[in-house]
């Protein structure tokens, strides 16, 4: 039994200390998709590959226009949360190129199996990045990488490594807890990822990590378990939370009032956070005032959980 012990921990270490890639045939295995949407098919996605010229060439991609890159979590697909939501979101705003990745088949695997894949997934994103910066001169200062739960954690990765510069903003939606360590920011997201990264807790200490992740950390309803959810036992409903939020705010709903909190301390005795910001939303890096911090806000038990504002994006 002990021996059994020893094992697993040395796996489970292994996995959290995992390299980005192993081999050169781990993009072929793992099947990492990009699907891209714009204004002109919202709807019927067109495959855009790594080397492939003219597979950009042949679809709707414009360089001039900003790229939003959408990343679903463990067991999903470009075909689920958070993509339909989000995409939806940021196209009632203006033409955008938006990415959809698909990594379901790594993503249909155990837990565990699927964590380890995640700086994988992250390498093969900064290689498309790079790749459209190189040819068609992309520009890494109108790219927002956008992911949920484990998908947070690979758009941290595609920050770290890409070669040309920083991306210009990430957000990370619940970003997962399981097998992280809050204290090794080069395994996880973390706030050197991009120019600005915001994160939007909203299950902690749960399926989403507890501590702030972001430069600026959104704890709605103190970032544990969301109204509405009812008794929520598997944390589903409060994780996906993040998500709506997100959405609500690209359609121009706002979250007030809204407070600054002096540390994390606060979050976690569910007390301070007194100082009102009227100067901060949530909401894409590159359309809000970036002030770092620990936010805390209140929400409705029901969509629409924020209320409908009248606010300027800054683009």
């Amino acid at each position: 039994m002990k021996a059994l012990l020893v094992l697993l921990c040395t796996f489970l270490a292994t996995t959290i200390a995992l390299p980005l890639r192993e081999s050169s045939l781990d993009t072929i295995i793992a099947g990492t998709r990009f699907y891209l949407y714009t204004a002109s098919n919202p709807e019927e996605p067109q495959e855009i590959r790594i080397n492939d010229a003219d597979s950009v060439k042949n679809s709707y991609f414009d360089k001039s226009r900003h790229t939003k890159i959408i990343i679903h979590g463990w067991t999903g697909s470009y075909l689920t949360k958070p993509n339909e939501e989000v995409r939806h979101a940021y196209l009632t705003q203006e033409d955008y190129n938006i990415i959809s990745v698909d990594w379901s088949t790594d993503a249909a695997l155990n837990y565990i199996s699927s964590r380890a894949k995640v700086p994988v997934v992250g390498e093969d994103i900064a290689d498309l990045l790079d790749f459209l910066n190189e040819q068609f001169n992309l520009s890494y200062d109108k790219v927002v990488l956008v992911g949920h739960s484990l998908g947070a954690h690979v758009a941290g990765y595609c920050g770290k490594i890409v070669k040309h510069g920083k991306i210009a903003g990430i957000v990370g939606l619940d970003p997962a807890f399981p097998l992280y360590n809050y204290n090794d920011p080069s395994t996880r997201l973390s706030t050197d990822d991009a120019k600005f990264v915001l994160s939007i807790q909203t299950n902690g200490s749960f399926k989403g990590f507890p501590q702030p992740i972001g430069s600026a950390a959104f704890y709605p309803n103190w970032g544990l378990k969301q109204p509405g959810c009812g008794a929520d036992l598997s944390g589903t409903c409060s994780h996906g939370r993040s998500i709506t939020l997100y959405a609500e705010a690209l359609r121009g709903y706002v979250f007030t009032p809204l407070y600054e909190c002096s540390s994390y301390d606060d979050i976690t005795a569910k007390a301070g956070c007194d100082t009102i910001r009227r100067d901060v939303q949530v909401g894409d890096p590159l359309q809000i005032i970036q002030k770092a911090g620990i936010y805390y806000f209140t929400t409705n038990d029901e969509s629409p959980f924020g209320i409908l504002g009248d606010r300027s994006l800054q683009k």
